[in-house]
This record gives structure tokens, C-alpha cells and sequence, in this order.
């Protein structure tokens, strides 16, 4: 499978899906509850959107599934059940659609020592056990992502590796700072991909924090860093709160850059926060139009 996961995304440009949070409190979902636990209808409802949007992967929601996130909500010892449960809905709404199912590994909150109480052990720990019930449900590959620590991220990547056979596409998020893109950490994109490719990831990413047009230069920046397919999932915008709602401000002439994120040699693309299947069919048909011309 892992084989064919990675042949697939080599073989022509593809699509990723967007945003589930922003679905999900569009849906109802209030401020405060657990993303994780929403219904399962709910759930089918998203993934079934992005996919007739024409996303060619799905991504599990599981994104605030590890062990120290769910323990917020008093839901530590559910870490399987819950990421069993959301991997294999996706895996079903997928199943026979031409669809690959990415099972979603987030940052859990935690810093590694001296800056915090977890080490290198504990963090596999808890990566592993997510990365494990995620492959049980399902999942055709992992995505790591929204990794601002290189410790953290590589701890990620070593206990997905050692502990399922599925693929893995790993992100960090970077700032555009005057001094280049760095992530929140100070982490360059050099050290990024260094790190990427010593741990095992096969495709190499980054997600968040910046703008469809903020992303094309780290776009180019990450290809001439690496050989190993591309990943890129800009925001729909920058969040603003509105009556205590968060709204995403439109992009001036998103569908050129949509385009040149295309074409700065990312193999898949993808939206996070704000993007929606609206988002995602205008990307699909831009995506299409690459492969068409290749």
C-alpha cells in the first residue's frame, strides 16, 4: 500500500482537501468542544464534500487526537477508540471512490525539555500510539503537520516510521519574517527538510499560518531543498474576529496564486484553516489544468 500511495502522488500533481474545523463549526460545532468526538454523520458530511470537490486525499479527524491533547477533555484513555473510530470514517466515505485517506497527526501542546516537561521518548510515546490505532482504523498514509519544534516533529516522524508501514507526509508551519520564512521555534526551512529527510518522511510539507500568496516563495524555497515529492497548504486568508466568530478576509486574485503554488513545483496541494470545498474545486480544476499541460 505504502508503495502505491507514493506512486500515486509521483505519477501527476494532486489534490489534497481543505479546512475541517472551519467545516465543522460551520455545521455547528460550538467554541470549546472536543473536534474529535463530533457525530459521525457529521463527519461523512465534511469528507463527502471535499471529495465531491474533487480532493483525491481525505485527512482523518484526528489532528487534536494524541494522548495529551485529548486529555483536555478527559478523554486521555480513549486516544484507539477515538482515532480508530475517525480514521475508519473516512476509510468508509472514501472506500471505491478513488480516494487515499491521510490519518492526521497535530502538535500536541507539549515542549520538550528544558522548555517543558516531555522528552524524546515521551513524544514518541504518544505519537506512536496515535500513529498505531490511526493505521488500525484505516489510514493509507499519515500526515504530520502544524510542527513548529524540529524535536517534536521528528519525534513524530521516527514513531510512525517504527511503528506502522504507512507512508508519511511531514509539515511545519513558518512565519515570513524579514529574515526568511523561520518557524515559530526559529526553524529554518533548510533545517526543516534536513530533519525531514533524516527521520524518514517521504514527502516533505509545510501547512498554516501563511496565505496563498505568502507560500509560493517557501514553495520554490522547499524545492530546491529536496528531491522527495511537496506538499503545500496555505490559509485561506488571515483570521479576523467578527462577532466572536473567526472569518477569513477574501484573496485578491487567489486563483493566480493558487496557480503559481502549482507551478513553484509542489506535487500536492491542499488548503488548511478557512478553506472549504469551495476552496477545493476551484484548486482540483487548477490542478487539472497543470496536469494537462504536462
Amino acid at each position: 500500500m505504502a508503495n502505491d500511495v507514493l506512486d500515486f502522488i509521483r505519477g501527476a500533481k494532486r489534490c489534497f482537501d481543505g479546512a475541517t474545523g472551519t467545516m465543522l463549526m460551520r455545521l455547528g460545532m460550538k467554541v470549546g468542544e472536543c473536534p474529535e468526538m463530533v457525530d459521525e454523520a457529521i463527519m461523512e458530511q465534511v469528507h463527502n464534500a471535499y471529495i465531491t470537490a474533487g480532493a483525491q486525499f481525505i485527512t482523518t479527524n484526528t489532528f487534536g487526537g494524541s494522548r495529551p491533547k485529548l486529555a483536555k477533555f478527559g478523554l486521555g484513555d480513549r486516544v484507539t477508540e477515538i482515532n480508530r473510530r475517525n480514521a475508519a470514517i473516512a476509510k468508509r466515505t472514501a472506500t471505491g471512490r478513488g480516494v487515499y485517506v491521510a490519518g492526521d497527526i497535530g502538535p500536541t501542546g507539549e515542549f520538550i525539555q528544558p522548555y517543558g516537561d516531555f522528552t524524546k521518548g515521551q513524544f514518541e510515546e504518544v505519537f506512536s500510539e496515535q500513529a498505531k490505532a490511526l493505521a488500525e482504523g484505516g489510514a493509507d498514509l499519515i500526515i504530520i503537520e502544524t510542527m513548529s519544534a524540529i524535536e517534536e516533529l521528528t519525534a513524530a516522524i521516527r514513531a510512525v516510521k517504527s511503528s506502522t508501514t504507512l507512508p508519511v507526509i511531514a509539515c511545519m508551519t513558518f512565519d515570513k519574517t524579514p529574515n526568511g520564512y523561520r518557524t515559530m521555534m526559529g526553524i529554518t526551512p533548510q533545517q526543516a527538510v534536513g530533519a525531514m529527510h533524516e527521520s524518514g518522511a517521504d514527502v516533505v510539507g509545510t501547512n498554516c499560518t501563511l496565505t496563498p500568496p505568502e507560500i509560493v516563495d517557501l514553495a520554490k524555497e522547499l524545492r530546491s531543498l529536496t528531491e522527495r515529492p511537496i506538499l503545500a497548504q496555505p490559509n485561506a486568508g488571515q483570521p479576523h474576529l467578527v462577532d466572536g466568530k473567526t472569518t477569513y478576509a477574501p484573496i485578491p486574485n487567489l486563483e493566480e496564486s493558487l496557480r503559481q503554488i502549482i507551478q513553484a513545483g509542489t506535487d500536492i496541494v491542499g488548503g488548511c484553516c478557512g478553506t472549504d470545498p469551495e476552496y477545493i474545486r476551484l484548486l482540483r480544476s487548477l490542478i487539472d489544468e497543470a496536469n494537462t499541460r504536462t
